[in-house]
């Protein structure tokens, strides 16, 4: 298979990375497609689409997404939980390390 996309993958990821607040039902009807595709390639890509207009989503790398799985796994939370918690500990970390050089 070669490299080249689809036309309308391309349009879709160009989308998703455009605006990250859109819904795959938003997606699809700009686009002329089902929903159901958007989410397919957004799947394909790794990349989360967000469940409500506003809320945004973030693109990590297999490797970190298979992380963050696990580790929700083994918390018994959610994926976004899991981040919002890694997240929180590095921010701790590093205002606490930010207030010992003051």
């Amino acid at each position: 298979m070669s490299g080249r996309q689809a036309p309308k993958t391309a349009a879709i990821l160009a989308e998703l990375r455009k605006d990250n607040t859109r819904t795959s039902k938003e997606i699809g009807e700009l686009l002329g497609v089902h929903d159901s595709y958007v989410r397919i390639v957004a799947a394909e890509n790794n990349i989360t689409l967000s469940a409500k207009r506003g809320r945004p989503f973030i693109w990590l790398s297999k490797e970190n997404m298979a992380f963050v799985r696990w580790q929700a796994a083994i918390n018994h939370c959610s994926n976004n939980e899991m981040i919002n918690a890694i997240v929180t500990d590095q921010r701790l970390d590093a205002q606490e390390k930010a207030g010992a050089h003051k």
